[in-house]
């Protein structure tokens, strides 16, 4: 719950501050960046968890990273955040503004899992169908899990589309087993 609390503070904050410079937009493609770094590089991200490590050093390492590829303010923010010892919810405060940003946006983000990789071609079809029936722009992600055998799984906010054959089975059974729970 607190940790919830200090990265929300922390992005609406970097959101507030980057409204007030009219960098949101630069701000936020950093923010997207910074995300993709992390998920890339899970060093990257226990470097921001470990409290042996001392702050310059962490500090240094974001700058050599980071300072040629980022907007100066987005830098800023991370080296507070660092010298604030809160680099342990970096990563989520990241993710918090991208939250913010896309609900201040009207963007909706969702993924979608398949069994096998999808193209570029069937991943636009699946987000237009989303903002068809959402009303809204969508940012979708897309993964593969071959648990799920056949066909896809569609998670949005609290929302959750499950069109696999792995559930279908599980339906199937569930019947077999149990017939009356069925009804």
């Amino acid at each position: 719950m607190a940790e919830s609390r200090v990265s929300s503070r922390y992005a609406k904050s970097l959101i507030d501050l980057s409204l007030e410079q009219n960098k949101l937009e630069e701000v936020n493609k950093d923010m997207v960046l910074f995300i993709d770094v992390c998920r890339q590089s899970q060093d990257l991200v226990k470097l921001f968890r470990n409290p042996v490590i001392d702050p310059a050093s962490k500090l240094s390492i974001v700058k050599k990273i980071f300072s040629s590829s980022i907007n100066p303010l987005t830098l800023l923010f991370l080296e507070t955040v660092i010298k604030k010892n809160r680099e342990f919810f970096i990563t989520d405060i990241a993710g918090e503004f991208r939250k913010a940003y896309n609900l201040m946006k009207g963007i909706l983000s969702a993924s979608v899992t398949t069994a096998v990789t999808i193209d570029d071609k069937l991943k636009n079809e699946i987000r237009v169908f989303i903002e068809q029936q959402t009303k809204k722009q969508v940012e979708l992600s897309a993964s593969t899990n071959p648990d799920i055998i056949g066909g896809l799984v569609i998670r949005m906010d609290d929302k959750l589309f499950d069109a696999s054959i792995a559930s279908k089975l599980a339906a199937i059974k569930k019947n077999l087993i149990n017939p009356h729970l069925s009804n």
